[in-house]
This record gives C-alpha cells, structure tokens and sequence, in this order.
C-alpha cells in the first residue's frame, strides 16, 4: 500500500511540474543544432538509468527473496529507487525542455519515461499471497 501511495505522489509531482513547465513556457527562437544538445542527454540518461533500475530492482529482490517471494519490507526499497531511477532522467528531460524553449525533441524522453512510469505501477505480486492481517481478531472459539 505504502509503495503505491509513494508512486501516486512522485506521479503526481512530475505531471505538475510538468504542467507549470508547459504552461510557463515561452515559445523562444530556435536555437538551431544547440537543441539537440538537451534531447541527447536526456536520451543518455534514459537509456543508461531505465535499464539499471530494472536491474537494480531484480537484483535487490532476488537478494531478499525467501523461497521465491520478497518480504514487504524490502518490496518497498526496491521500489522507491527503480521510481527515483525513473524520475530522475523525467525531470532532467522536462527541464531542458523548458530552459532551451522547445518542446520537440526534449520533450519526448519524459513522455516515454512517464509511460514506462505508469506501466510499472507497483503491484506486489513479488511478494506472494496476500499476507495474513496481523491486527484481525482471531475467529475460533477463546481458551
């Protein structure tokens, strides 16, 4: 629950912060070839940290997995960095859209990002069945 609670938040800063960059953004002149400049590196970073918080993410469940389920409180670590991973290149790419005055191409790494962002919504099918409630009052007759 908490984890899901943390990715609505962190969602809902980028897509404000995203929205406060469009609606601010002022339509400057061209800059010509400088322009790919941004996209590049928002495209480096994305394509370096995407990958990487896939795998940073298996290897941390794998490492905390007891027989084939990972226990909640390691689920949500693993989580929070994938997320961060995730978010970092999103608001690099939203930024330099925003500094350079142009939307396309910059804007389109954060757009894919937001996807794959939105796709990852976590489930906790890695941490097995549903865990017994440990506050519910037991239903068999009292000694």
């Amino acid at each position: 629950m908490m984890a899901r609670v943390i990715w609505a938040a962190l969602l809902m800063g980028v897509v404000i912060a995203g929205v406060m960059m469009l609606l601010t953004f002022g339509g400057r002149a061209s800059q010509g070839n400088a322009s790919m400049v941004p996209f590049m590196v928002s495209l480096v970073m994305a394509m370096t940290l995407l990958p990487a918080a896939y795998v940073v993410r298996a290897m941390m469940y794998r490492k905390s997995a007891v027989d084939g389920v990972v226990p909640p409180e390691k689920f949500l670590p693993a989580n929070i960095l994938f997320m961060a991973m995730i978010e970092g290149p999103m608001f690099t790419g939203l930024v330099m859209a925003t500094v350079m005055g142009e939307l396309f191409p910059t804007i389109v790494v954060p757009v894919v990002l937001l996807v794959v962002y939105v796709l990852n919504f976590p489930t906790g099918r890695v941490m097995g069945p549903r865990l017994a409630n440990p506050y519910e009052m037991p239903t068999g007759p009292s000694k």
